[in-house]
């Protein structure tokens, strides 16, 4: 959250967040005061005004504007759990890591992240941690297009 300039979200993951996080006050815990005060961006064709200070909606074509906001200098702008913007902004080509939070659960069914027919993307593993919890904390730099081969055998695996 240090690196980030803005917070990207979806309707239902920003209306959640609206609605517990401005009452999430703790002036010591800098990551609450951080979520309060970073500009919210909110990617939804249904939401015409949001209620958590600063928030901006995005409607229309999303990408072009996150594109052209891209361009600009500045920090990150994170997406957190909102599937949908994340999809565009993948097929976009608009996301260059991925942090993933990994729950040791299987949960069967639910919205994916990557959805059928997702365009297939190259991840290089930049750090992976697991902290007492039991979460899996892995941040993957998107490389491009991946490169695809046929696995003859055990004989296809080296190790380095």
């Amino acid at each position: 959250m240090a690196l980030a300039d803005a917070l990207l979200l979806g309707r239902r993951t920003y209306t959640a967040f609206a609605r517990d996080w401005p009452h999430i006050i703790d002036p010591a815990d800098p990551f609450t005061a951080r979520m309060n005060s970073l500009p919210k961006y909110v990617a939804s064709n249904s939401l015409v005004e949001g209620s958590w200070y600063p928030t901006t909606i995005l409607s229309g074509d999303v990408r072009a504007r996150l594109t052209e906001h891209k361009s600009q200098p500045g920090g990150e702008i994170p997406v957190h759990g909102s599937a949908t913007p994340a999809q565009s902004l993948f097929a976009g080509e608009l996301i260059d890591e991925l942090r993933l939070v990994i729950a040791p659960v299987v949960v069967g069914s639910g919205r994916r992240l990557f959805p059928d027919g997702c365009a297939p993307a190259g991840l290089r593993l930049i750090s992976c941690r697991t902290p007492p919890g039991g979460l899996s904390l892995n941040n993957y730099q998107v490389t491009g297009s991946p490169a695809f081969s046929t696995y003859t055998g055990v004989s296809d695996v080296t190790s380095h």
